[in-house]
């Protein structure tokens, strides 16, 4: 039953991925193609993850480390670097448009330093996560301002990139106390830090349920 519960966000994250597909196959605007390719991305590392831990590590006589931190923490790059493109295409400011670049480089650049020299492989990179959150948190807010200062938008709801913002909002904003306390909580508490986890698990979960929405909106207008 435990084991069901941690794989529970499985669910809404295969969900919102085959959904997704709409965006190719109806023609939705580049930016909605692309996180497809993210809520992919995302789902085929999850998969990885877990049958590291349970079957791959030790496969055909082959013998190694359970640890999957290093599959998570390698996945961030494209991962964050797809989600930061997403907001390329979805903001209209130059400016904007110029500064995810560069939040995509200087991102990628912090991930490959944390993951060879810094925190390394074998733990989960919280480090590049903050910065990730940070950066998703900020494009969110830039696009909701882009959004109030936009005329005739009729109807929120039904406007796709609301849900992902959402989405992205729920995750990233809960993620960051998380992180900054898991640590002191292993080393002190460890039946709390090991409770946080399901906490951690719905964020997760919520974010890709909304994400799910996405893709039940009417066609988007290329602008």
């Amino acid at each position: 039953m435990i084991m069901v519960m941690q794989h529970l966000y499985l669910i809404p994250m295969l969900v919102s991925a085959i959904l997704s597909l709409k965006a190719f196959r109806l023609s939705w605007p580049v930016a909605y193609k692309i996180f497809s390719i993210f809520l992919f991305t995302a789902l085929f590392t999850e998969i990885l993850g877990n049958l590291w831990h349970y079957y791959l590590h030790s496969f055909n006589g082959w013998h190694y480390t359970k640890n999957n931190a290093w599959i998570y923490s390698a996945s961030f790059i494209p991962q964050y670097g797809l989600l930061m493109f997403v907001y390329h295409q979805a903001l209209d400011s130059t400016i904007m448009k110029r500064l995810v670049i560069w939040a995509v480089v200087l991102f990628s650049l912090f991930a490959i330093f944390n993951f060879c020299f810094w925190q390394k492989a074998f733990v989960i990179n919280s480090y590049t996560h903050i910065l990730a959150d940070v950066i998703m948190l900020s494009l969110v807010f830039a696009y909701f301002e882009q959004v109030r200062k936009e005329k005739g938008l009729v109807k929120l709801s039904a406007q796709p990139m609301v849900w992902i913002s959402l989405g992205v909002l729920i995750f990233h904003l809960l993620s960051i106390p998380y992180l900054l306390s898991i640590e002191f909580l292993y080393q002190n508490f460890r039946s709390l830090a090991t409770s946080f986890i399901y906490v951690y698990l719905l964020f997760i979960f919520s974010s890709y349920v909304l994400y799910s929405k996405t893709f039940l909106c009417p066609t988007p207008r290329p602008k």
